[in-house]
């Protein structure tokens, strides 16, 4: 009898246990439903600390019938310490509940465990949202992206942390190409250089050339070792301009979009003495910028770089050629967005837009009627019909109603070819007859349009048809002056994009000149708290 009677307690004791643990799983289940309910009235959590994600936390406690994410303590250990490593891209822990983590992280009872596991839950969608998509979207803050959002649902990457490592869920999450991970190299190595003492600011004065002796010379070495992390040894500390130092600083004029003739002037003090931090911002807004690009590209495509004023043609991920472009002036900003390459039309005649004609042609022709005679426009009114221009009022408001075409030939504003990608920009790569502006290390001067070095050389790679489209064949078809349309029978993604900082394929990071200031917005949007991901 004493046996059966400890047999019956000994199960009691087991189905108490069991009971014990399902109650206390139950009320935490059910304490996180009530919160996220209220969530999504509130979207605060406890009415006190904000919930970014409210409806995507909703819909991933759904998912997992209310029940907890992170009482895996290990799980927990390893979203935490993402968390706190998310600066290595370039973003700040803090958006991410880090302080009201830390705080509950070491809480028994059931309510706290259910705020953190919610504030775990909603760090974390963020984080995958920040690094899938941006932190900042780019609409709010730069009228002149117009690249559709590809954002990804972070509840996609979320859902994998039932069966991998947080670590690998992070990796997926980023942009997946060797530009970011590129940049991110680059930006731990200024953070290294942060926390060195940068040398005093060069002063300015006289351009120092090779050759010459300068008392400036000595600090310029140390700003170049401090930037290359090179030790400074006395040797280096000579004041006398020689072939050694020549060969550095045409490399940082080169790095740096500056005229790289080895001539020290007032830009490359200035560059030589932009403070680390500043650098630091500048490569964090541009991984921000490569997380706004589709995940997946074209295996050919066609990137420019405004700020850059490059072309670069791609296939498989390698630059096969490469293109001095003129992009628009800072009041006439080339736009940001990405189209498809149609056709390419050889001997183009040129319809002057709209604003050009508003903004340049007319008041032209008002100052001297020769203009048109000159860059041989004609002018059509309505019905198509041509218009006795010496017989124009040029001072009516009508005037600006009527059609303005310049004839293909050697005035052309489009030279011999342009390269077609329809959008609503009005917006295509083209020839020029302004060849000297190739020569410029700025080359902001058009009226948005893409200007191209060499473009006969682009038509013919895109074009791949060596009998019919030979740059010899292509040159015969110009000479006729006959206009020509051809349809691509490959056809190529348009990328026009702005960057002022990358790596390139020598392995060396470069830094542009904001041309039309769009990096201060995104750099203090970057540094604010989070918004809602929702809206």
């Amino acid at each position: 009898m004493k046996k059966i009677f400890v047999y019956l307690l000994f199960v009691v004791s087991l189905f108490s246990v069991d009971l014990y643990a399902y109650t206390t799983n139950y009320y935490l289940d059910e304490t996180i439903r009530k919160k996220v309910e209220d969530i999504q009235l509130t979207q605060k959590l406890n009415n006190a600390y904000p919930v970014y994600c409210n409806k995507l936390v909703n819909e991933a406690y759904l998912h997992h019938n209310f029940e907890p994410y992170w009482e895996d303590n290990s799980n927990a250990s390893d979203l935490l310490s993402a968390l706190r490593n998310s600066f290595v891209d370039g973003l700040n822990p803090d958006d991410y509940h880090l302080q009201e983590i830390e705080k509950l992280i070491s809480q028994e009872n059931g309510n706290d465990k259910a705020n953190l596991d919610i504030l775990l839950t909603d760090a974390f969608i963020l984080y995958l949202s920040h690094l899938s998509s941006g932190k900042i979207n780019p609409e709010t803050i730069d009228a002149q992206w117009h690249i559709p959002e590809d954002a990804q649902n972070p509840l996609t990457f979320f859902y994998l942390a039932d069966s991998e490592d947080i670590g690998d869920i992070v990796a997926l999450a980023m942009p997946q190409n060797n530009s970011y991970q590129l940049l991110k190299e680059e930006l731990a190595y200024y953070r290294t250089l942060a926390e060195k003492q940068q040398p005093e600011p060069i002063p300015s004065g006289e351009k120092i050339k090779p050759g010459m002796s300068d008392n400036r010379i000595s600090l310029i070495r140390k700003t170049l070792n401090f930037l290359n992390d090179n030790e400074v040894v006395d040797s280096l500390l000579l004041n006398t301009y020689d072939n050694n130092l020549k060969a550095e600083i045409i490399a940082f004029q080169k790095h740096y979009g500056l005229e790289a003739l080895g001539n020290i002037g007032a830009q490359t003090i200035e560059a030589l003495n932009t403070p680390v931090l500043n650098r630091i911002a500048t490569i964090e807004a541009n991984m921000e910028r490569l997380r706004w690009l589709p995940r997946k590209q074209s295996n050919f495509c066609i990137m420019v770089n405004i700020a850059n004023f490059e072309l670069q043609v791609k296939r498989d991920g390698q630059i096969v050629q490469k293109h001095k472009v003129v992009v628009g002036k800072p009041y006439r900003m080339t736009p940001v967005f990405t189209a498809t390459m149609q056709y390419l039309v050889l001997n183009s005649t040129w319809t002057v837009p709209p604003t050009i004609l508003k903004k340049d042609i007319i008041p032209e022709i008002r100052k001297d009627r020769q203009t048109l005679t000159r860059k041989n426009i004609k002018v059509y009114d309505n019905s198509g019909n041509l218009i006795d221009t010496s017989k124009v009022d040029w001072t009516s408001h009508d005037v600006f109603s009527y059609t303005y075409r310049q004839d293909a030939g050697a005035t052309n504003a489009l030279g011999a070819v342009k390269f077609m990608f329809p959008n609503s920009y009005d917006v295509y790569l083209h020839d020029t007859p302004s060849k000297e502006l190739f020569n410029q290390t700025d080359r902001a001067f058009s009226s948005g349009c893409i200007r191209v070095q060499k473009p006969l050389e682009l038509a013919e790679y895109l074009l791949n048809d060596a009998d019919k489209y030979s740059l010899e064949q292509l040159n015969k078809i110009i000479a006729t002056g006959a206009t020509q349309t051809v349809l691509l029978k490959e056809k190529p993604q348009v990328f026009l994009l702005y960057f002022t900082s990358w790596v390139d394929e020598d392995g060396t990071v470069n830094f542009r000149k904001d041309i039309y200031n769009r990096d201060a917005a995104l750099i203090k949007a970057l540094k604010q708290s989070p918004t809602s991901n929702e809206n």
